[in-house]
């Protein structure tokens, strides 16, 4: 095969599939850019070797890409780290308008996609200076010298913040009411007494010197460790923590918790109740006389008082 027909053959497949950002993102330049890579020879071997079997210059959409893939697991050509300032061009009324403010493209080694940043500043030496420092940020990131901007962010933000977004989850997946004020009081009283602040203060040492100084029964300083462990829980679930601080803290055991006996109220403790129990008499007398549970008053509706049969509650 001719040179001339073997680069004219190839630059019309790569022409076909020039609108794929994945081509571009390879070569780590434009589509004009990426003809003239391949009208100086530049093309991986597996695609010219495909195209020279071939016998012909106008190979498939689809042999092109199988091609294309295989160069990239083969890494046949190194990908080439990208890190410049550029102004977004565009045309209004027919004329070429430069963008005022600067923005960034980059691309590490490791990578395959590029990309773009808006640096929002006019000055282009302060625009270079603003894109090194996000791939060097990005570079620690991936070698494990810092965490993750998420995570660093999230640090800096007060605990109180985060329970308020913890609460207001709590209300948008269907949690009762009763259930999401117990849950807002408690982290309120943990966050005052042990004295957090921010997601760093929380460790397992402050919570359990808390604990310590409680007179509190077993089962409650339980329901306290799993309010603090589900907002840690759901922290780490939305990435704002790496690891809940307080997921190996020990329950306290609450089977020796004393228990207490219920009894019902003799005649003259109910005389002293109904003395002060005003406009809640009623609903203490109804409850005494038929035994019914507070939810079951609660139920009660009219319709269910028969005054016919001297006063009978169906």
């Amino acid at each position: 095969m001719r040179p001339a027909t073997f680069i004219q053959g190839a630059t019309d497949a790569v022409g076909r599939l020039l609108k794929t950002r994945e081509v571009c993102a390879i070569f780590g330049c434009c589509p004009r850019t990426v003809r003239r890579k391949i009208q100086r020879g530049e093309l991986p071997k597996p695609i010219r070797k495909s195209a020279e079997a071939t016998r012909d210059c106008g190979f498939s959409s689809q042999k092109f890409k199988r091609c294309f893939e295989r160069a990239k697991q083969n890494d046949k050509w190194s990908i080439t780290m990208i890190c410049n300032v550029f102004k977004h061009k565009r045309i209004v009324n027919g004329k070429r308008k430069t963008s005022r403010v600067w923005s960034g493209r980059y691309r590490r080694p490791e990578e395959r996609k590029i990309t773009v940043v808006a640096l929002g500043v006019t000055d282009k030496q302060v625009a270079q200076e603003k894109l090194n420092q996000l791939v060097r940020e990005g570079e620690r990131e991936a070698v494990g010298l810092i965490a993750p901007k998420k995570l660093r962010e999230c640090a800096q933000k007060p605990l109180k913040a985060h329970v308020v977004d913890f609460i207001e989850n709590l209300r948008a997946i269907g949690r009762d009411e009763k259930y999401v004020r117990e849950f807002d009081k408690r982290l309120a009283l943990l966050m005052r007494e042990c004295d957090w602040k921010s997601v760093k203060d929380v460790t397992p040492d402050s919570f359990q010197s808390w604990r310590s100084r409680q007179e509190k029964r077993g089962k409650t300083l339980n329901e306290y460790l799993n309010c603090a462990s589900g907002l840690m829980n759901w922290m780490e679930r939305n990435e704002r923590i790496l690891r809940n601080p307080l997921k190996h803290v020990g329950r306290v055991e609450s089977s020796a918790d004393p228990s207490f006996k219920r009894r019902s109220l003799d005649l003259e403790q109910l005389r002293k109740l109904m003395a002060v129990a005003g406009p809640r008499k009623a609903g203490y007398l109804t409850a005494v006389f038929t035994g019914m549970r507070r939810a079951e008053l609660e139920k009660l509706q009219w319709r269910d008082v028969h005054l016919e049969a001297v006063g009978t509650i169906r």
